[in-house]
């Protein structure tokens, strides 16, 4: 009880002692300043001005609740397949994939290459973290009190109102609010140092495009080369850029001195906070599928071109059995559902169907010898779905173990003269039937239908 009323006290104190000054740009505005929280608002709107104070204090007030209880939870494991539960079971990931692919121990590259492209998740994690205090810095802290009469009038008099714009056409405004989330307490630079110290020369891009990210990655298989990772692109040792100040406008119809609409001025406030709960959760549940199939799938290839073969004829071979692989582990380690999400491969089947009859896995070159124009191309990738497909084919065909005890087969020959046709020569051995019979269902075997939905609830 004694604490609520100091809250109380804190609270009155604040709305009495603010300070009062002319808008920098607007004359005939004014900005009432109340410790951190800011109101801009032209004169006849005090009213409007107290409400939004009492406003932002009542959701100081609900804040500090919520951060006591996050603060005050139990802690719970790592969620699995986020980036901590894949940083704690490290080492159990790397050796699952090693015996994938038939190797006895994972290799010094397979451990570099899982944590290079790992540190990338965390990053991104760590930027989702970060977001929830910045909506919490953009719930309104500083906000601008508008009659919208008025501030139409400004606008078609070419005023410039940052996250403002008015369309005189056919009178419709929007409001576009921009905010940027930048690392504050090293994590990140942390994280980025760890990375630099595995010296592997890589890309790894991710792209948003009409709400669909496109994850991409890839190491060198010139291991003397120098690492050139893409990570350089953020120097955290640079100072962060200076935060925008962020206004909150609230505007309503009538005349300029109409009393405070209170629902007005929650919805704008609930509607942010509520935004920056979901954020945080959002952060704390997190895990991409999508990043786990690239840890997995470029650290399983790792190993392959490490110990096993680095022939021109690898690809299909190689990318097929690192998807295959990083399927595997995730639905082994993880879950068969998560494992589906890192990779389905009826649905990327479904996806690139209209190459099936360009796909020629046997011709597929390997990435070095492959030219630029046609990396990313439609029919590239799709030949990673249908060289998967092998992978999957192969292990219906003759069991579970299939692709290890093959690659342990071809391990016996020594890289130099290891090739798809010695893969080859190790599939009619081990199971007596020829190679191309695999290639040839994996190219020309009907795409799979895409299933059904599930039927409407009944009426009534």
């Amino acid at each position: 009880m004694t604490s609520r009323i100091l809250l109380l006290g804190l609270a009155v104190t604040a709305l009495a002692n603010g300070a009062i000054s002319p808008h920098p740009l607007r004359p005939d505005r004014l900005v009432d300043t109340r410790g951190d929280l800011v109101v801009e608002y032209s004169p006849g709107q005090e009213a409007w001005v107290e409400a939004t104070f009492a406003d932002m204090l009542a959701l100081d007030e609900r804040r500090r609740a919520d951060t006591l209880a996050r603060e005050t939870a139990p802690n719970t494991p790592p969620r699995p397949g986020s980036p901590s539960d894949l940083r704690a079971r490290r080492d159990v990931l790397i050796a699952a994939i090693a015996r994938q692919i038939g190797l006895a121990s994972p290799t010094a590259l397979q451990h570099r290459t899982f944590d290079t492209f790992l540190s990338y998740y965390e990053i991104i994690h760590e930027l989702q973290r970060d977001m929830g205090p910045v909506y919490d810095t953009f719930d309104g802290r500083h906000r601008a009190i508008w009659q919208r009469d008025d501030l139409v009038a400004r606008l078609r008099a070419g005023a410039v109102i940052e996250g403002i714009s008015y369309d005189a056409e056919t009178d419709q405004g929007s409001v576009n609010l921009q905010l940027s989330v930048t690392s504050k307490d090293g994590r990140i630079a942390e994280i980025m140092a760890r990375m630099r110290e595995q010296r592997l020369d890589h890309k790894f891009t991710m792209n948003e495009s009409a709400g669909t990210t496109t994850l991409a990655a890839s190491f060198s298989t010139d291991l003397a080369k120098p690492p050139s990772a893409n990570e350089t692109n953020t120097d955290p040792t640079s100072p962060p850029p200076t935060p925008k100040i962020v206004v909150i406008p609230i505007i309503y119809p009538g005349d300029l001195s109409a009393p405070p609409d209170p629902t007005r001025i929650k919805q704008i406030s609930l509607g942010i906070y509520e935004r920056s709960r979901i954020v945080m959760q959002n952060a704390a549940d997190y895990r991409d599928a999508s990043i786990v199939g690239i840890i997995l799938h470029e650290t399983a290839e790792a190993g392959l071109i490490d110990t096993v073969i680095r022939s021109k004829d690898r690809r299909w071979l190689c990318d097929g059995s690192a998807n295959y692989v990083a399927w595997r582990v995730a639905r082994d380690h993880v879950d068969a559902a998560f494992g589906q999400q890192v990779y389905d491969i009826d649905e990327q089947l479904r996806r690139h169907a209209t190459q099936q009859s360009r796909v020629k896995l046997a011709r597929w070159p390997a990435v070095e010898n492959q030219p630029e124009s046609e990396r990313g191309s439609p029919l590239s990738n799709a030949s990673y779905a249908f060289a998967t497909r092998a992978m999957f084919l192969l292990h219906e065909w003759h069991g579970e173990d299939a692709l290890r005890l093959l690659w342990q087969d071809v391990a016996q020959t020594p890289m130099a003269k290891a090739s798809a046709k010695t893969f080859a020569r190790a599939y009619q051995k081990r199971y007596g039937q020829k190679l191309s019979k695999l290639i040839t269902a994996a190219e020309r075997n009907p795409i799979p239908a895409a299933p059904s939905p599930p039927p409407a609830p009944a009426a009534g």
